[in-house]
């Protein structure tokens, strides 16, 4: 676990950037706020966001029905109404459409609240519990859901949900990160983000951050496969790199692999030195994008710093291209974690 690591101000930061929901009047409270653990910032976050949805309507959707009735509506069900002996009392199955809250988003909201109640984390001295609970009575005509019941895959935004996307994803991490089952079976609220969600998250953040930032002046991907430099490639594994970034001007790609472990070192024979595998990868993934195998190609390995270390940044030359291994530190005020990020982008520009 190396949550502990990352301030707590900062998981904002990382879902505003990863989930693309930066707003200047949210980071202002944010800023002037105080939190004692991450269950108060969602909390914060879930209340503020929806106070603001409240104002514009919440999410509506047509939602199938069926129903014994006595007047008619929709779709008179036969078979049903036979079944049920319906008519013996004048009455007949219909299914009929009824726009209402009771949408997929709002079901994961009211949820996200019940269990942030649940889990006792929330200092009541700041009011946090007192909000909530009035929020959840907006909630009411909302059906109850397991969060193992949820799909999410099965979410789509667009223009008129779009502003859900903030309080979805602080949802996704009360009920996916921050919740789990021990082996009892017993439902256990953790002090800090699962390791492999935050991983996925600080991958995300990486990538959306250059984006965001740095979009207009360089082409940048996520996920891009890099093919294998091979004349068979049968039953080879695919390359994906987490983020890169390619500046058109100079022809020049650099490769970033962002990792998120509980050390950025091994030990080998009482010496510490970086994990091979990680270097073996983003070694492999530069050599076999350098097609012209003219230097073009740059790589870095971007660890989330953790205790055993302080900064790191070396590079090296290997073959002819620049492997750099560095670090960012999540426990540092965010305007000196962009100071940080930003400076990568100029030593790139300056290769």
């Amino acid at each position: 676990m190396i949550g502990k690591n990352i301030s707590i101000k900062n998981y904002y930061w990382m879902l505003a950037y990863a989930f693309r929901c930066l707003k200047k009047e949210t980071e202002t409270k944010i800023k002037s706020e105080s939190f004692d653990n991450i269950y108060e910032l969602f909390a914060f976050i879930i209340i503020l966001e929806i106070q603001n949805q409240i104002k514009r309507g919440l999410n509506r959707n047509y939602n199938l029905y069926e129903d014994e009735s006595s007047s008619i509506r929709g779709k008179i069900k036969i078979n049903e109404t036979i079944k049920k002996l319906s008519f013996i009392n004048r009455k007949c199955v219909i299914e009929y459409d009824e726009f209402s809250i009771n949408s997929q988003l709002n079901q994961i909201v009211k949820v996200a609240i019940k269990y942030l109640l649940k889990s006792n984390k929330l200092d009541n001295k700041k009011d946090y519990n007192k909000k909530l609970k009035i929020l959840l009575k907006y909630f009411d005509k909302v059906y109850d859901v397991l969060p193992s019941q949820i799909r999410w895959h099965t979410i789509r935004y667009d223009r008129n949900n779009k502003s859900y996307r903030m309080l979805i994803s602080v949802s996704y991490y009360i009920l996916n990160g921050l919740l789990s089952t021990n082996e009892t079976g017993k439902q256990v609220f953790n002090d800090y983000i699962d390791d492999q969600e935050t991983y996925k998250l600080y991958e995300r953040f990486i990538y959306n951050y250059y984006k965001f930032h740095y979009g207009n002046r360089y082409e940048i991907t996520s996920q891009k496969v890099i093919n294998w430099i091979s004349d068979i490639k049968e039953m080879l594994p695919i390359m994906k790199c987490d983020v890169m970034i390619y500046n058109k001007n100079k022809e020049k790609k650099l490769i970033i692999d962002a990792k998120y472990y509980s050390s950025e070192l091994q030990e080998n024979y009482y010496k510490k030195k970086f994990i091979s595998n990680n270097l073996y990868q983003i070694f492999s993934y530069v050599k076999n994008e350098d097609i012209k195998k003219d230097g073009s190609v740059s790589g870095m390995l971007l660890y989330a710093k953790t205790d055993d270390n302080n900064i790191i940044d070396n590079i090296y030359n290997m073959d002819g291209n620049k492997i750099k291994i560095c670090n960012l530190d999540l426990s540092q005020e965010f305007k000196d974690v962009t100071i940080r990020l930003n400076s990568f982008i100029d030593w790139f520009k300056d290769l």
